[in-house]
């Protein structure tokens, strides 16, 4: 009986080990887990964007993470990132991202939530020496480039 206990005991404990292990390598993100990025084929302007604050950008595996924060917490909020065709011939080249925010939730909470975007259609760029990301309507920018 003894020796029973103590291999359901010593079974469960390596079982729960193992989950353990698996769980703590899926939190790496992987570019498949980044939202797309959608072609922007109207005028900025006529994007829907509530109010928001854009706390850091970042580059990590090939994908744009965007911190923000804004005002909810109970109900739906969607965020979009779109691109245009427009890149400024600089060193390196420039381009404008406007995030798009529909607020459909009346509560006051802060918060914060990272968002990430998958990198794939400037690719591109970054095999050539990068791109700089600004966010429209902030100060925030990120220079995308794959290291050589």
């Amino acid at each position: 009986m003894r020796f029973l206990l103590f291999f359901l005991l010593t079974t469960l404990l390596l079982t729960a080990c193992s989950t353990k292990k698996q769980s703590a390598n899926t939190n790496q993100p992987k570019t498949s887990d980044c939202k797309e990025m959608l072609m922007l084929e109207k005028p900025a302007d006529s994007l829907r964007i509530d109010f928001y604050d854009i706390d850091s950008l970042n580059i990590k595996d090939q994908c744009l993470e965007i911190l923000v924060n804004y005002g909810g917490g109970c109900g739906e909020a969607r965020f979009d990132l779109y691109y245009t065709n427009q890149v400024l011939e600089s060193m390196p080249p420039q381009t404008i991202l406007h995030l798009a925010f529909k607020d459909n939730d009346p509560c006051r909470s802060i918060v914060q939530k990272k968002l990430t975007f998958s990198l794939e259609p400037f690719k591109r760029f970054a095999d050539r020496g990068g791109i700089y990301f600004k966010i429209a309507g902030t100060e925030k920018s990120v220079l995308y480039q794959i290291p050589k």
